[in-house]
């Protein structure tokens, strides 16, 4: 089946296939929220703690490492706190989704690393873009785009960062 895009009023093919993308786009994400209403964010509970809970725990260390950074240097909290706010909604998010055993750290808890660096941070990045692919292998279904997504993101933060 072939469609034939007319553009007038000067709008480009191009501007026209980003329009579509980003229909398709709110579509999908309208469509998750329906069913995350419809089935309670989950399938139904496994019998112990998620699998993914060592990820979940290592996005809240990520987020503390940034508060570390923070704290110690004042000029570079402007600059990283949309890093770091990236890493709280990460861990909100699967918090929301994962059964996590007692003693899990929350999203809240205060930081309790030492102050970084820059370059600690870069290298922290570095390797929890390897550790979110490799779980986006893992991971059932139902929430391997929610970790992919955390890839890319970290992905995107080591480019910030470099």
């Amino acid at each position: 089946m072939v469609f034939t895009v007319r553009v007038q009023h000067g709008y480009s093919r191009r501007w026209v296939l980003r329009a579509l993308a980003g229909a398709a786009l709110v579509g999908t994400v309208s469509g998750c929220d329906a069913l995350r209403s419809i089935t309670g964010g989950r399938p139904p509970a496994p019998a112990g703690p998620d699998a993914l809970a060592p990820f979940y725990a290592s996005t809240v260390q990520l987020a503390e490492r940034y508060d570390a950074v923070m704290a110690a240097d004042s000029n570079l909290a402007s600059r990283l706190q949309f890093l770091r706010d990236n890493h709280r909604a990460h861990a909100q998010a699967l918090a929301g989704l994962l059964i996590l055993p007692p003693g899990t750290p929350s999203a809240s808890a205060p930081a309790s690393v030492s102050p970084d660096t820059v370059e600690g941070l870069l290298a922290a990045e570095k390797a929890g873009v390897k550790e979110a692919a490799d779980a986006t292998l893992t991971a059932p279904a139902w929430i391997a785009g929610l970790i992919g997504s955390i890839a890319a993101c970290r992905a995107t933060h080591v480019e910030v960062l470099s």
